[in-house]
């Protein structure tokens, strides 16, 4: 059966899958090559889809990131592909793994900026000082009136609180608020 996995997507599991039984149906185990992965993907064959790789897709998409799995894919064969996963590193950004299922905004990646979109942040940080000048205000006096340390602006729990609805949302530096 393993003369038939030629798809550049079982580079990024073990070579040899373990096999097993699992409530009475034997099913492949493929083993993620992930360097923190501890995942593993099964594949049922008593099924019509027992060559897919679609769940093997999936699992590498998430792990590895869309770019490696695009990258890895366009390989002519599986030891070209092999090759290539050694030398990849895990691209995705940390938000993945984190992702919000519901409303909000993703605002923290892993990967560094390109030059436009550090030109474009810097063109619109005139108008972000402009915009937090009043929330600074706030935070100062909410912590002024409550007998708080300065030292809460870097409280985990605060800085989550402040953010909670509006993750974008810029808190000040511990000196600015002192």
């Amino acid at each position: 059966m393993m003369k038939h996995w030629t798809a550049p997507i079982y580079a990024f599991f073990s070579p040899l899958p373990s096999i097993q039984y699992v409530d009475g149906r034997h099913c492949h185990i493929f083993s993620c090559l992930g360097r923190h992965c501890k995942q593993t993907v099964w594949r049922y064959l008593d099924t019509g889809d027992k060559g897919s790789t679609s769940n093997l897709r999936k699992h590498v998409k998430s792990c590895w990131g869309e770019d490696t799995l695009t990258a890895v894919s366009d390989a002519a064969n599986l030891n070209i592909a092999r090759d290539a996963v050694k030398k990849c590193t895990i691209n995705s950004t940390i938000t993945a793994a984190f992702e919000q299922k519901g409303k909000g905004k993703t605002t923290y990646s892993t990967q560094p900026q390109t030059k436009v979109e550090i030109r474009l942040e810097l063109d619109c940080l005139f108008v972000w000082l402009a915009l937090t000048k009043e929330c600074r205000v706030e935070i100062i006096h909410w912590v002024a009136e409550s007998l708080r340390p300065f030292e809460i602006i870097k409280d985990c729990g605060f800085q989550s609180l402040m953010k909670t609805g509006q993750p974008e949302y810029y808190l000040p530096h511990l000196s600015t608020v002192s």
